[in-house]
């Protein structure tokens, strides 16, 4: 399936909506599903190109592993309450923003990787250098950390209870 390109309603060139392609079915299987899981995207393709399941403990060093200050500075940053949907600043250290459920368009500079904690998630970036909206193919499973590979601009995060 080819990336989706569509006009953007800002002043973006256009938006990419990348693909599943690259997954095997057990990898669709474990984006989809609740289980913990790291899930890889293309920055510049909005493609998901990798899901590594996890166990619960290994997600939460990795989430402790993006702060300076281990696990209590999750919930000092701008709300980004342990659990609780969350992207991650890049450098960590900087600003952490954590979403509600719902749709939220904006901008958030310099992010890189997302915890989606109880909702299933899909995003929109803008990567370093380009004027190019790329999105998510579809809202992944709960408890991922999607990283994206690289620093980038968040401009939208849907959030829902559901994954479609």
């Amino acid at each position: 399936m080819a990336a989706e390109i569509s006009p953007a309603p800002d002043s973006l060139t256009s938006t990419v909506v990348g693909d599943l392609d690259q997954l095997t079915q057990d990898e669709i299987e474990a984006l989809r599903s609740g289980s913990p899981k790291i899930v890889t995207v293309d920055p510049y393709s909005g493609d998901v190109t990798d899901v590594e399941v996890i166990t619960e403990a290994e997600l939460e060093a990795t989430l402790e592993a993006l702060t300076p200050s281990g696990p209590s500075a999750r919930s000092w940053s701008t709300g980004c309450a342990s659990g609780k949907p969350c992207w991650h600043d890049n450098p960590p250290g900087n600003v952490h923003y954590q979403f509600t459920l719902g749709v939220t368009n904006g901008t958030w500079d310099t992010v890189r990787n997302f915890y989606t904690g109880d909702y299933y998630a899909k995003l929109c970036w803008i990567p370093w250098n380009s004027t190019t909206k790329f999105c998510m193919p579809e809202r992944n499973g709960t408890k991922a950390l999607i990283q994206i590979g690289m620093q980038v601009t968040g401009k939208r995060v849907d959030l829902s209870k559901t994954r479609v």
